[in-house]
């Protein structure tokens, strides 16, 4: 209550019971209740981490980054200046014509006939056995139940990777290492620290390597 007294017009208002506490040193009950559903669903708490980091950092942003440093979006590029862009094919690149022309540049080592499982750590069971290298990238006419498009960037990657166009942050042993980890457990680890990717996020930093269309 506001009490006025005279023509005093300083506000007067009515002291704190002794012992109440300010809304200020109050815990937050939400943050409460987040903390505890961590310790028992530790999923819930990795996918609002991961939307977090990606929210921070995203696949638009091609400024040359190695995985750890995507992941806490850290200008650094592991070896060079920040604000570069990423020289990198994009998967559109690989499969017009220049990225065409590109590509015979490097076909007896990455040739285009070549199966995917010849250079990634790829199993029978995989929706990705048996299919050509050219077959994941854009207008080939095949069709490829891969929602997220995993396979036609870990592809874009890997001609990236044998031009050398995306050393040192991301090179081809340590794009074989992501795929190889992705294909065994569902996911990759970009730090020792940081939270796990799922596709989504791998596409995400594979894209932000890829600024050349």
């Amino acid at each position: 209550m506001t009490q006025q007294q005279g023509n005093d017009s300083r506000i007067i208002r009515p002291a704190a019971p002794e012992g109440a506490v300010m809304d200020a040193q109050l815990p937050n009950p939400s943050r409460r209740r987040l903390g505890k559903a961590g310790i028992a669903a530790s999923g819930v708490v990795l996918t609002l981490g991961s939307r977090s980091a990606m929210a921070a950092c995203s696949g638009n942003d091609k400024t040359p980054r190695s995985p750890s440093a995507f992941a806490s979006c850290n200008n650094s590029r592991g070896g060079g200046a920040g604000g570069e862009v990423s020289t990198g094919g994009s998967p559109g690149y690989w499969s017009n014509q220049n990225g065409q022309a590109t590509w015979e540049t490097i076909k007896s080592v990455v040739p285009k006939n070549s199966l995917f499982q010849h250079h990634f750590d790829c199993g029978k069971a995989s929706i990705y056995w048996g299919k050509e290298l050219r077959a994941f990238l854009p207008n080939s006419g095949v069709v490829v139940n891969d929602p997220h498009n995993l396979a036609r960037h870990f592809v874009a990657a890997l001609l990236n990777c044998t031009m050398h166009w995306t050393d040192p942050y991301l090179t081809k042993a340590k794009l074989l290492q992501m795929y190889s980890e992705w294909n065994r457990t569902g996911m990759f680890r970009p730090g020792a620290t940081a939270e796990p990717w799922l596709a989504p996020q791998i596409v995400a930093y594979l894209e932000s390597t890829q600024g050349r269309n």
